[in-house]
């Protein structure tokens, strides 16, 4: 998913700081992240728990204009 790479550059993160935010393993979130997986609805509210972002925002365009108004 494009927007997680976003997310983890507009605060610096890296890939393992994400997934133990999200409760997910580090390769899952990896592949998740490559788009070699697609994510599940589970996933996706883990993720959305994890970065503070809507799961609809997650699966949005453009999720850098929406960044700053989020935090």
């Amino acid at each position: 998913m494009e927007n997680l790479k976003i997310y983890r550059a507009y605060f610096n993160l890296s890939q393992m700081e994400v997934a133990l935010q999200s409760d997910l393993s580090f390769r899952g979130y990896g592949k998740i992240e490559r788009q070699e997986v697609a994510a599940s609805i589970d996933t996706l509210e883990k993720l959305s728990c994890g970065t503070g972002i809507p799961v609809e925002l997650l699966l949005t365009e453009h999720l850098e204009e929406y960044l700053p108004y989020l935090f």
